[in-house]
């Protein structure tokens, strides 16, 4: 794979439609390289695509285009087909600086707008993106938020996504995929959310474009696999490789006090490596890169 070359989302997309699976996008821990060389080892030795999430604030920070640079370097050097895409991003400077950066696709989060203005502002956004070779993910409805500790308490309940508007959104806005709210929420830990099944059975009749699930880890893998027949052919998944890196460094520190930063930052990267072969063998997607070359 070239340095300079993203695979465009839509062929991730198709190889995880045929293959009946669903694509996992893994955050790139907001440019810390041992997040995306543990993804990409994962990827690698199971043959997936790698496709990286930049959250909209973390990316901006670290700089739009020293992502790039270093995902792109990396994949290259894993030998493994890979994408960028902008995380949540509700500016729209933003989305056409991140596609400008060389973002495979980017996510326009306006779900918080008059519907009217999202599609409007979502429009605006795909057909620059277009212009440039990009893709972009729109959403509808709100997206709930874990807001304290415990099994299912506390936080932002959202608003779910109403399937009349999704199909209108879609229609209208060209968007590749569509980001819903179906009971999904983000920054759950230490347990799974109940999806909204009549809600994804309606959405997966009446959208004609592939579907987003946001806030993978809170998602039982099961779930994941049910709602990818109905279209949702994308998981998001952050927290549960946070939580996984956070647990095994501190972990080692307390094991060996004495032993530096090489140490524990290889025993995070093995963590998420562990969790990402979970996730692409039981989601269906290795032997998928294949199927991109």
């Amino acid at each position: 794979m070239s340095e300079r070359e993203f695979v465009p989302l839509p062929r991730m997309l198709d190889a995880a439609a045929s293959r009946g699976a669903c694509l996992t996008a893994f955050d790139s821990g907001g440019g810390r390289p041992e997040f995306v060389q543990a993804s990409l080892a994962a990827c690698r030795d199971l043959q997936a695509p790698a496709l990286f999430l930049g959250w909209s604030g973390a990316a901006k920070s670290f700089g739009f285009r020293p992502l790039v640079a270093m995902v792109r370097s990396l994949a290259a050097e894993a030998g493994v087909p890979a994408g960028l895409h902008l995380d949540h991003a509700e500016d729209e400077a933003d989305v056409r600086a991140a596609v400008d950066a060389g973002f495979s696709s980017v996510m326009f989060d306006g779900a918080e707008m008059p519907l009217d203005e999202n599609i409007e502002a979502t429009k605006r956004l795909v057909e620059y993106a277009r212009e440039r070779g990009a893709f972009v993910e729109g959403a509808v409805g709100g997206l709930g938020r874990e807001g304290g500790g415990g099994g299912g308490g506390g936080g932002d309940e959202g608003e779910l996504t109403d399937p009349a508007a999704a199909e209108r959104f879609a229609g209208e806005t060209g968007v590749a995929v569509l980001a819903p709210a179906v009971g999904n929420r983000h920054g759950v830990k230490g347990y799974t959310v109940p999806l909204d099944w009549p809600l994804i059975e309606a959405l997966g009749g009446r959208v004609g474009v592939p579907m987003a699930l946001h806030g993978g880890s809170g998602i039982a893998m099961e779930d994941v696999k049910r709602a990818a027949a109905s279209g949702f052919l994308k998981l998001n998944l952050a927290t549960v490789l946070h939580g996984a890196y956070d647990r095994a460094v501190k972990d080692y520190i307390g094991e060996n006090p004495d032993r530096g930063m090489w140490g524990w930052s290889g025993a995070g990267r093995a963590a998420i490596e562990e969790v990402a072969r979970r996730y692409i063998g039981e989601l269906g997607m290795a032997g998928a890169a294949a199927d991109l070359q």
